[in-house]
């Protein structure tokens, strides 16, 4: 979805949105980028084109799941009927929510906690989602995508193009005593999802 709207000054905004089930959200950010670039110079740098290689990324083996797949999907009612469903998610979702965290309170978290910049935020969120759940849900859940399309290489061990999430589980109360600097992807029973 697209839209363009025309302010009075003579400026105008583009607001983009799709569905993950269509676009990652690493694509959609490359295809606005380069739709700028096209706009502003009629031409796009070679750089700016995506890299469809299959021999980077290609197809997984046939999927295995174990018990600890159920567990990374948090029910959306009381009863735990209801799971997430990624074709229905605009019906399915209550809302999305977007943060903005100052410089400074990163900085004052990395220092108390030593930790890296996405450690220290994903410590932050995980902290603050699990006070907003509160006792409701005895355990806890959060996933971090990770985007390692720059990092990745033909010569990377296949377990590390695999592992393209990194998903927690950590009761309630666990999380909430921690010190941030405790708070991390190694909290829980956090494993490694294919």
């Amino acid at each position: 979805l697209t839209q363009v709207v025309s302010f009075a000054c003579g400026g105008f905004t583009v607001a983009w949105g799709t569905n993950h089930v269509v676009v990652d959200g690493r694509a959609l950010s490359m295809l606005v980028g380069s739709w700028s670039e096209l706009a502003r110079s009629g031409t796009l740098a070679a750089g700016a084109r995506p890299n469809h290689d299959r021999s980077v990324f290609r197809p997984r083996a046939t999927p295995s799941y174990d018990a600890s797949l159920d567990e990374a999907f948090t029910p959306l009612d009381g009863d735990g009927e209801r799971q997430i469903n990624v074709l229905t998610s605009d019906e399915s979702f209550v809302g999305v929510r977007l943060y903005y965290i100052e410089a400074a309170d990163i900085a004052r978290l990395r220092e108390q906690a030593r930790a890296t910049r996405v450690q220290a935020v994903s410590a932050y969120l995980w902290k603050a989602l699990a006070a907003v759940v509160g006792s409701r849900d005895a355990r806890c859940r959060m996933v971090w995508w990770v985007d390692g399309r720059r990092r990745l290489t033909l010569s990377s061990s296949p377990e590390l193009r695999a592992a393209m999430r990194r998903t927690c589980s950590a009761q309630y109360v666990q999380i909430m005593v921690l010190h941030f600097s405790k708070v991390d992807h190694s909290s829980g029973n956090g494993n490694m999802m294919q």
